[in-house]
Parts: structure tokens; C-alpha cells; sequence
């Protein structure tokens, strides 16, 4: 991964766009009981994550555990794309620069910093926007809640402009950039060491990505 052998970056682009839609396919609902369960008001609604999918999905559907998604869906091709997209430049150019094609575990952690930072300029609003859209369940629509994405970002645009969109996104970035940068190092140690069979990167993916989100 980001070896400089795609310089103008569109297999690390497209890499990441399809891996986007599928992260986020997979893990939506989780995300949704996980939002949930923060923002309630210390178990007044739900006793644990299990009472919480179930209370969800027999009060609102198995929809609703997809709700808000449209959004990062739209995001998340872009972003995750600028994920790949930004590891590579990072490697692309510390290549240059030191004048060697080889790349340290520490290399690639710099790149997956850089591509952390890429990838939030995307997320960051498009996180907003889902959250907002998750913690509104049925019993609260009629509140002057929102009607779905579009009408949170128009809404929130007429509140405070881009500046409301992007709130939140520094500590997104805060979560996701240091993950970005320990993904990149475990994934490739682990590729590293025992090779880049489809079953090695697999593996080197879901532990990375399990470290990742710990630290998030």
C-alpha cells in the first residue's frame, strides 16, 4: 500500500471509495446503538446496547438502524477516498525526499497521519450531519426535528453558515488522525511480516482497523 507505484494516486483513490461504502454499510447500525446509547440521559431510554437495538428495531424498524446514512454514504466515498488518496501522496513524497523507495513502519505512520488529516475535511461535516440524524427517533420528529440530511445542513446553514456544518470536525479529526496513523503502522507490520497473501491483508485490515477504532 502506497509504495509509489500509482503516482497520480487513482488506484489509491478508487481503493478507498469502495472500501468507504462497505465500512460504512457494515458498521452503521452499531454506529447508530452506539450514538444512541451517548446521547441519552444516563439510561433513561435504554438499559444496555442489546435493549437499545432491540427497543430500536421494534419501535421504528430494521430501518432505523440505517438512519441518517444517506449522508456518509455521500461522504464517505469522497473521504475514505482521500484517505488512501492522502497515504499515498505521503509516501509518494517522503520517497522523494529521502531518496529511497523503501519505507519505514514509522513512514508509513506519517503518511497515515496526512491521510487522517485528508480524510477529515469530508468527515468531519458529514459526521455532524448523521449524528444529528440518529439521536432523532420517532417520538421526536414532530419536535421541529429534521426531515432528513437535506434539511439538516439547510437548516443548519441558515443557523450559522459553514461554520455550523463543520462544527465538530477538530475533534473528529482529534479521534480519527492519530487512528489514521496506527492503522497504517499495524497494517503494514503486519503485511510486512507475514507477507501479502489475500488472507494476510484480511487480517492486517480487521486488526488495524479494530486498533483504529479503539483508539476513536
Amino acid at each position: 500500500m502506497g509504495n509509489g507505484s500509482d503516482p497520480g494516486g487513482v488506484q489509491a483513490f478508487l481503493a478507498g471509495g469502495v472500501s468507504g461504502v462497505a465500512f460504512l454499510v457494515a458498521g452503521q447500525p452499531f454506529d447508530t446503538i452506539k450514538v444512541r446509547m451517548q446521547n441519552q440521559a444516563r439510561g433513561t431510554l435504554y438499559r444496555s446496547s442489546i435493549d437499545c437495538l432491540t427497543k430500536t428495531v421494534s419501535r421504528e424498524g430494521i430501518r432505523a438502524l440505517f438512519k441518517g446514512m444517506s449522508t456518509p454514504l455521500a461522504a464517505c466515498i469522497p473521504s475514505y477516498a482521500l484517505w488512501f488518496l492522502g497515504h499515498d501522496h505521503a509516501i509518494t513524497l517522503q520517497q522523494k525526499l529521502l531518496g529511497r523507495q523503501e519505507m519505514s513502519l514509522w513512514n508509513h505512520g506519517i503518511a497515515g497521519l496526512t491521510a487522517g488529516v485528508y480524510m477529515v475535511t469530508v468527515l468531519g461535516p458529514g459526521e455532524r450531519v448523521k449524528c444529528l440524524l440518529q439521536v432523532q427517533t420517532d417520538r421526536n420528529k414532530g419536535a421541529g426535528k429534521y426531515k432528513g440530511p437535506l434539511d439538516v445542513i439547510k437548516r443548519g446553514y441558515r443557523e450559522g453558515g459553514i461554520r455550523q456544518l463543520g462544527r465538530g470536525t477538530l475533534v473528529t479529526g482529534l479521534r480519527d488522525v492519530p487512528g489514521s496513523g496506527l492503522f497504517f503502522i499495524v497494517y503494514e507490520w503486519i503485511v510486512q511480516k507475514y507477507g501479502e497473501s489475500p488472507s494476510t491483508i484480511t487480517m492486517a485490515g480487521g486488526v488495524a482497523g479494530t486498533l483504529m477504532w479503539f483508539v476513536g
